[in-house]
């Protein structure tokens, strides 16, 4: 009878276990920049912005930047970019290719700095700050789910790590 329950609630340890798993050594990062000023010098701001990650002690963990039509900042992976950009002459294939090839080094990067980080650094040549506490959310998604045979449901589980920058006209240094 214990053999029985036991690998009746095999699964429900195995699949939680596997999912834990590969949601540490997975990730992707949102980062949303916010700038409370009024709208003729924010949009400024909205391109061409650096953003340095940094650890507790002040040192850069990530250099990043913002989208230059959106509030979003990207991380740059130190070998392979940000993978958001496309290179024209390249079939779709190839493309599509080398787009998924960036994006399986990003997933496995980002965890292993993600959680050193405790400031940001915004730089423009209008508005840099000093150094602003960011708190990073984790989130697991897919951390039941993973073995679903569905495009939209299925897929490896990985860790996506949320923050809002917000940037006040006080903090330009």
């Amino acid at each position: 009878m214990k053999k029985i329950v036991f690998i009746f609630l095999l699964p429900f340890i195995i699949v939680p276990a596997y999912g834990y798993f590969f949601s540490s050594l997975l990730g992707h990062t949102y980062f949303n920049i916010k700038y409370k000023m009024p709208n003729s010098i924010r949009k400024n701001y909205l391109s061409g912005a650096n953003v340095l990650f940094l650890d507790a002690k002040g040192e850069v963990v990530v250099k990043g930047a913002v989208h230059d039509k959106y509030d979003y900042v990207f991380t740059i992976h130190p070998e392979v970019g940000s993978c958001h950009k496309k290179e024209n002459g390249l079939s779709y294939d190839e493309q599509k290719r080398r787009t998924l090839a960036c994006s399986k080094k990003r997933a496995l990067w980002v965890p292993k700095w993600i959680n050193s980080v405790r400031y940001v650094k915004v730089i423009h040549e209008d508005c840099s700050t000093a150094n602003l506490p960011i708190k990073i959310k984790q989130i697991r998604v897919h951390l039941l789910t993973w073995w679903v045979p569905l495009v939209h449901v299925g897929g490896k589980p990985y860790s996506s790590y949320w923050s809002r920058i917000v940037v006040n006209e006080s903090d330009c240094l």
